[in-house]
């Protein structure tokens, strides 16, 4: 029987260095496709130096899919509410890494993760209704251009 993968997290170099040597996946968070970009040639080299394949790189991205322009701020004051709710932090110290915008927003805001390297989603919604947040990622995965 073949173990699960084993997907390992964090944004250290140590941590990175443990995806490398140990991981069959890195997951990181709040991460910008620059970032990204970099954290994945960090991967590459670190499994290299292990004689390992690269761990598959992973993101963690909290969402916020609205229902069109008028929704950008209601949308916005939900992501605000989570983020003071689940981190107890402003929004400010986050919100560059949080995708709020309608389908195609988001869609682009993805496929730029995708462009980086990332090869899978773990997508958190900051909204009150997490299921309709569902819904909508449904679509919203429909306009990506860079489909997993």
């Amino acid at each position: 029987m073949t173990p699960p993968p084993l997907v390992v997290g964090g944004r250290s170099e140590a941590a990175l260095r443990r995806a490398a040597r140990r991981g069959d996946g890195w997951l990181g968070v709040w991460m910008s496709a620059n970032r990204v970009a970099a954290v994945r040639a960090q991967l590459d080299g670190f499994a290299a130096e292990y004689g390992r394949p690269s761990p598959t790189p992973l993101l963690m991205v909290f969402v916020h899919v609205t229902d069109g322009p008028r929704g950008l701020d209601a949308g916005r004051a939900e992501v605000a509410g989570f983020v003071k709710g689940q981190y107890g932090l402003p929004v400010e110290r986050l919100e560059r890494w949080v995708l709020v915008g309608d389908t195609d927003h988001v869609a682009k805001g993805l496929d730029e993760l995708v462009a980086a390297g990332v090869q899978g989603f773990v997508l958190m919604p900051a909204a009150s209704d997490p299921l309709e947040q569902f819904r909508r990622l449904a679509r919203v995965r429909e306009r990506m251009a860079n489909s997993l």
